[in-house]
């Protein structure tokens, strides 16, 4: 009997600590999700995703160096979160993936292949700092951006609004 509890136990706090977001030290900056565009200060497009994928934010540290993106996505029957620590070159341009986590928060899924993707579009990319209010958007390869963007387009924006200061 000892043995259970202390298994029910284990695999309860082991589930808990799988099921929640990755978090970086001093978040002082939110940018929420704002859409696609095709560059800094290009047009909005729209986007269909099989996944239903939407990403919600991204939060920086003072710095400006690091930061946390957040989206969703279903897989299966479940609905999963998705959470990347990203690291950003701000002389260079370049936002890289450093490490990422997903669970399913409703439904049943591993959402292994939903994380799969998300990290190999984010693993290296350029990224643009541009307009009023600010704008951060990241340049991720797509094989249809001449769709969306015009004849020689190999790259879609993932665009974020600056909202202000993150209170505590």
């Amino acid at each position: 009997m000892k043995f259970l509890i202390i298994f029910l136990f284990t695999s309860f706090v082991m589930n808990s600590a799988k099921a929640n977001d990755l978090k970086i030290p001093g978040e002082k900056w939110i940018a929420k999700s704002s859409g696609y565009v095709c560059g800094a200060y290009g047009n909005k497009i729209q986007l269909n995703s099989a996944k239903k994928l939407k990403f919600k934010q991204i939060t920086t540290d003072r710095t400006l160096d690091n930061g946390l993106l957040k989206a969703s996505f279903i897989e299966g029957s479940g609905i999963c979160n998705y959470s990347a620590i990203m690291y950003a070159d701000n002389s260079a341009q370049t936002i890289a993936l450093v490490e990422s986590k997903a669970y399913a928060v409703r439904g049943e899924s591993d959402c292994s292949k939903g994380k799969k993707f998300l990290d190999k579009i984010l693993d290296f990319n350029k990224y643009h700092y541009w307009g009023h209010p600010h704008h951060l958007t990241i340049m991720v390869k797509d094989k249809n951006a001449h769709k969306h963007c015009g004849e020689n387009s190999t790259h879609i924006g993932i665009d974020f609004t600056v909202t202000g200061r993150i209170q505590r």
